[in-house]
C-alpha cells in the first residue's frame, strides 16, 4: 500500500512539473550524444589499425623468441622459475598477439592455405602451454613423469598439443606460406624465413635451433611487414 501511494504521489508531482520532464529528457539526450561522440573516437583509420596489427605481430614474435631463450636454459631452470612459468607465458602471450595480423593478411591463395594452418598451430601451442603450466606446477619429477605417462596414453591430447600441433611443421609452415604474399616486394624477407624454417625442421642442423630459428623469423617479418618504411628510412639516410 505504501509503495502504491508513493507512486501516485510521484505521478501527481510530475504532472505538475512538465518542464522537469523535458529537462530530464534533454539531459538524457545530451548524455547519449556525448557517449556516441566518445565511441566515435575509437573508430580508428584503417592505416592505424593495420599498423597496430603489425606491431602486435612483431611484439608477439619477440615474446616467442624470449620464451625460446628461457626454454633453452633447460627444464630444471624452467621448473624453478618463480612466481610463474615465464617461459610458457611468453609463448602463450606471443601466439595470441599474432592472431590479429594473421587473420588480416590480404586475400590470396597463400592466405587461404596459410591462415588456417597458422591458426591451427596457434591453437595447439596454446594447448601445449596449458599442459606445460601443469608440468611446471608439479612439485616433484615423479609427479611430472606420471603426468607425462598419462598424456602419452591419451593420443587425442598428446599428438595435437605436444608432438604434432605446436611443432614447426604446422605453425611455422603456416607463417612461411603467408610470407609468400610479400615475395614480390621482399624476396630477402621470404628467403630469411625459409632459412629459419629449414633450421626449425632439422634440415639444417644447428645448436639452439629454436632460438636461432625464431630470431631469423623475427628478422624476416620485420622486413616483410615494414619493407616500405625501411626503404624510406634507408633512402633518407643516404
Amino acid at each position: 500500500m505504501f509503495g502504491f501511494a508513493l507512486q501516485n504521489f510521484n505521478a501527481v508531482i510530475l504532472r505538475g512539473r512538465p518542464h522537469a520532464l523535458k529537462a530530464n529528457g534533454f539531459s538524457q539526450h545530451c548524455n547519449i550524444s556525448h557517449r556516441l561522440q566518445s565511441l566515435k573516437q575509437f573508430n580508428l583509420p584503417p592505416k592505424i589499425i593495420t599498423m597496430r596489427h603489425k606491431l602486435l605481430f612483431i611484439l608477439g614474435l619477440i615474446f616467442l623468441l624470449s620464451g625460446q631463450i628461457l626454454l633453452a636454459q633447460g627444464n630444471e631452470f624452467v621448473y624453478n622459475l618463480k612466481p610463474i612459468d615465464f617461459a610458457h607465458w611468453c609463448l602463450l602471450v606471443g601466439v595470441v598477439f599474432l592472431i590479429p595480423q594473421v587473420v588480416h593478411f590480404k586475400k590470396s591463395v597463400f592466405s587461404t592455405i596459410g591462415v588456417p594452418l597458422t591458426i591451427v598451430g596457434i591453437t595447439c601451442m596454446i594447448g601445449m602451454c596449458v599442459l606445460d603450466f601443469i608440468f611446471w606446477s608439479c612439485p616433484t619429477d615423479e609427479l611430472r613423469d606420471q603426468f607425462a605417462n598419462h598424456l602419452i596414453n591419451q593420443p587425442t591430447i598428446w599428438k595435437p598439443f605436444i608432438t604434432i600441433g605446436p611443432s614447426s611443421k604446422v605453425f611455422n609452415l603456416g607463417l612461411l606460406i603467408l610470407s609468400l604474399n610479400y615475395f614480390k616486394t621482399s624476396k630477402l624477407g621470404v628467403s630469411i624465413l625459409l632459412l629459419a624454417c629449414l633450421i626449425l625442421w632439422h634440415i639444417i642442423p644447428l645448436p639452439f635451433r629454436l632460438v636461432v630459428g625464431y630470431s631469423l623469423t623475427l628478422i624476416a617479418f620485420i622486413l616483410l611487414l615494414f619493407d616500405q618504411k625501411l626503404k624510406s628510412l634507408f633512402a633518407k639516410a643516404q
